[in-house]
């Protein structure tokens, strides 16, 4: 089962919520993005094309100033974005960790070297 991370927009489908824009209930929503997620599931907000315009330029804008950026908790790095992601070991609806692109880099790296097996070993 596929578990959504924050910042990652997912289909829109009619459900229980409506497909309508949060902010503009009169619109029909054109994008749906996770706003959070942890182990007890996930939230999202809909966005008609007008919110999500200002969502892209939020970005941007955010992307365009360094005083903005977030910290890394790891290396303590600013990043324009920290990227979110789950580790593997505790489970498809484990805790959500952000971290920056080169320290999420380095735990695949690793978490591939050791859990990748070798077939000539079976």
């Amino acid at each position: 089962m596929y578990a959504p991370l924050p910042n990652h927009f997912v289909p829109i489908s009619d459900d229980e919520w409506g497909t309508n824009c949060d902010d503009h209930p009169e619109r029909r929503a054109i994008k749906r993005i996770c706003v959070e997620a942890d182990s007890f599931g996930a939230e999202y907000s809909n966005m008609c094309q007008e919110c999500l315009d200002e969502f892209n330029a939020y970005k941007q804008q955010k992307r365009d100033d360094p005083e903005q950026w977030d910290t890394c908790p790891r290396c303590k790095n600013s990043v324009p974005q920290l990227s979110s992601f789950r580790d593997p070991d505790e489970g498809s609806h484990g805790p959500v960790y952000h971290r920056c692109p080169d320290c999420v880099a380095k735990f695949w790296k690793r978490w591939e070297e050791e859990n990748c097996y070798d077939d000539d070993d079976y």
